[in-house]
């Protein structure tokens, strides 16, 4: 089930970050390719401001020369309004949509206005067909305009009173800046953004919604095809049982009335080949089901790693290898004393069968801290306590690949298939070990230099009962 529910988060994450990304590059696209619409069409309504007015200017004699409050009230002048103070204008329907459509071409023409200076740089006229600001901030304008450099393109500029276009341009009477207020439209963009901003996280919350029915739906039968895996697994196991232990039993019924022969040995040692895949198949059928009876009690884990390498020594001693104890003493934890055993006979069996003669084999036991830099392929790193037991177990010989390390914990895997025969075993131990591993919320991490030495370290995570153990 655990698999199960692996491969429906993975395809959820994986629809989600796709539509993200795509939502994302839609939204922002979107966003961009108005507000440069906007400012694109703003800059050639100010060119043509421009482009309209110079050639009135510079036919002009009668420039007046005076301060704001000198200025004549002409066509081209008319008068000062507040900012709050509404349009004159007949369809007010039209004064509203412009407000609403910052691409209208009513709230652009009103944006526009323009300041001329004389050759001595003082005020002349002020060009402004729908002016909307006070007194006050017209003369800010005008002494704004002064401090512009000269330019033919419209640039940017930033002030306390908003954004503004502008282009300043000389005459044969003097200057003229041209002046574009977009600020409004800046604050239309941001309202955009914020908008854009709320339907990109509603969207990918209605994703994760429909992904996560969707890919619920779609994993359907791989679960209804692993289900009748692990049924076939656990009958065919139990099934194969009977035969294997009537062959065995045959067996030895036969040399006792024959006397031991290499054919009734090699039959034996089949049939316990047999029984111990068996065995492997049915616990693992088990453990995925989540039947694997596990207790757990305060033991001494010190102890339960002594009992556990006992029986090896001789096996050691007889093929000409050297083992090596480093047993912290009086390590308490709360676990299955079984569980830990079977790990620590399953990682010792397998440093023996994979070393050379003549080879150091290692087995240790520490409280140690949590320690980075560990690798556990495809597994999470479990959940640790400040300090926890770690058991490890070292051994010269080949060891394995960087490859090899991340395969060496599925099932049936053999680094070295052709070892098979000679050293026993299916590729089962590993996965074995580290399903009690998971179970004890911890996890097995590998460590090794090819073709030296390699090293197995189970690290044993914090259960509820914990707790009060890691605190004294």
């Amino acid at each position: 089930m655990k698999v199960i529910k692996r491969l429906q988060r993975k395809m959820v994450v994986t629809v989600l970050v796709i539509q993200a990304i795509v939502f994302a590059l839609i939204l922002i696209a979107l966003n961009l390719l108005v507000s440069f619409s906007v400012l694109r069409e703003m800059k050639a309504s100010l060119r043509h401001f421009v482009h309209h007015n110079i050639p009135i200017l510079e036919k002009r004699h009668d420039w007046v020369q005076s301060r704001m409050k000198d200025i004549p009230l002409t066509e081209e002048n008319p008068p000062l309004r507040s900012q709050e103070e509404p349009p004159n204008d007949e369809k007010a329907w039209r004064h509203f949509f412009a407000n609403v459509m910052p691409l209208g071409n009513e709230m652009l023409a009103r944006n526009f206005f323009g300041i001329t200076y004389d050759m001595e740089g003082k005020l002349a006229s002020i060009l402004d067909s729908f002016p909307r600001y006070t007194e006050e901030e017209m003369k800010e304008f005008i002494n704004l305009g002064l401090d512009l450099e000269f330019t033919e393109k419209p640039q940017m500029i930033f002030s306390s009173m908003g954004s503004f276009l502008y282009i300043k341009k000389n005459t044969n009477r003097g200057s003229l800046v041209a002046l574009a207020d977009f600020s409004r439209e800046m604050k239309t963009a941001g309202r955009m953004m914020l908008v854009s901003v709320g339907i990109y996280i509603i969207s990918i919350l209605i994703s994760a919604a429909v992904a996560w029915f969707v890919a619920k739906r779609s994993v359907r039968p791989v679960q209804e095809a692993f289900e009748t895996q692990k049924q076939f697994i656990a009958d065919a196991g139990h099934e194969l049982k009977t035969p294997v232990s009537v062959v065995a039993a045959n067996a030895d019924a036969l040399a006792g009335e024959i006397g031991d022969n290499k054919w009734l040995g090699y039959i034996k040692s089949e049939t316990n080949r047999m029984a111990h895949l068996i065995n492997d198949l049915l616990y693992l059928a088990k453990n995925d089901a989540g039947r694997v009876p596990l207790v757990y009690s305060a033991v001494d884990v010190s102890r339960v790693v002594e009992a556990a390498v006992l029986p090896f020594e001789s096996i050691v001693y007889e093929q000409d290898k050297e083992l090596e104890l480093e047993i912290q003493e009086g390590v308490q934890w709360v676990c299955d004393g079984g569980g830990i055993s079977q790990i620590v006979v399953i990682l010792l069996d397998n440093a023996i069968k994979n070393s050379v003669a003549g080879a150091k084999i290692k087995v240790s036991l520490s409280m140690e801290g949590n320690r980075r830099g560990n690798r556990a392929p495809n597994r999470s790193q479990g959940k640790f306590g400040k300090t926890h037991p770690v058991i490890t177990v070292y051994n010269q010989g080949e060891g394995l690949s960087e490859e090899e390390i991340q395969q060496v914990f599925k099932r049936f895997y053999r680094s070295d298939s052709s070892r098979t025969r000679s050293t026993g075993g299916c590729g089962l131990g590993l996965s074995i070990a580290q399903a009690i591993a998971q179970a004890h919320q911890g996890s097995i991490m590998v460590e090794g230099q090819q073709g030296q030495w390699i090293s197995f370290s189970l690290h044993l995570g914090l259960v509820q009962q914990n707790t009060g153990l890691e605190g004294e």
